[in-house]
């Protein structure tokens, strides 16, 4: 299984733990590091440039990244995600979301803050439509009444 947005490896290591075979990739080389203590195989790299061979897993897992991806960028990142993944492949995708709109969050504690790009679970179908069937889509609360979590298992066609 690939891990897009590995961060410090909290979701591999319990992958890894359950019996799975996880590689994972970060931007931040702080996280790849930590990732690696925990046993994950992490890499430094971009979700438009996986540093992996076509075809090279049979699942996908990614947490709260691709909202840091921009809308314009999107396409690039699933086709470069799909092209890691064998045809017929699982993903999970999970994003946080608050509406339509780009940009910093005036919310976020990190400075400088991130660029998020928020999406309405109708765009998060569109988006995703053209890289496989949606399994499941599944929302819920958690940061009060403006943001949601959306989960969703795409099975890949590309």
């Amino acid at each position: 299984m690939v891990e897009v947005g590995t961060g410090p490896g909290q979701d591999a290591a319990a992958l890894l733990a359950a019996g799975f075979d996880v590689a994972g990739v970060d931007l931040s080389p702080e996280h790849v590091r930590l990732a690696r203590e925990t046993g994950v195989d992490a890499r430094l790299a971009s979700v438009l440039d996986l540093p992996f061979a076509n075809d090279s897993f049979p699942a996908g897992w990614t947490m709260s990244t691709l909202l840091h991806v921009a809308d314009s960028e999107f396409d690039a990142a699933l086709t470069e995600i799909c092209r890691v993944l064998a045809t017929g492949s699982p993903l999970a995708v999970g994003l946080w979301s608050s509406g339509d709109w780009e940009g910093p969050n005036e919310h976020d504690t990190i400075q400088p803050p991130r660029f998020f790009s928020s999406r309405s679970d109708q765009r998060v179908r569109e988006m995703l439509a053209p890289f496989g069937t949606i399994e499941r889509f599944a929302t819920w609360a958690d940061r009060g009444a403006d943001w949601h979590y959306q989960w969703v298992l795409l099975r890949t066609t590309e």
